[in-house]
């Protein structure tokens, strides 16, 4: 399953609106969205990739982590 895809699962069994996951990252020192609700939107639906920083920050929300298998 990729990154995108547990996301979206994940956001789906919490309930979880881009608006809710985007209000629960959280501002910035600026006090601007750490990730907009348009930018998660987008990348729920596969418009957008993200960068890690913004991943993380989505992750976090959701209670996911990336487990390296080797």
């Amino acid at each position: 399953m990729t990154i995108r895809k547990s996301i979206q699962a994940q956001a789906s069994r919490l309930g979880l609106t881009a608006y809710a996951i985007s209000q629960q990252c959280g501002n910035d020192r600026k006090g601007k969205r750490v990730v907009s609700i348009v930018h998660v939107q987008a990348y729920l639906n596969g418009d957008k990739d993200m960068t890690s920083e913004r991943l993380d920050a989505i992750m976090k929300v959701l209670g996911l982590e990336v487990k390296v298998s080797t």
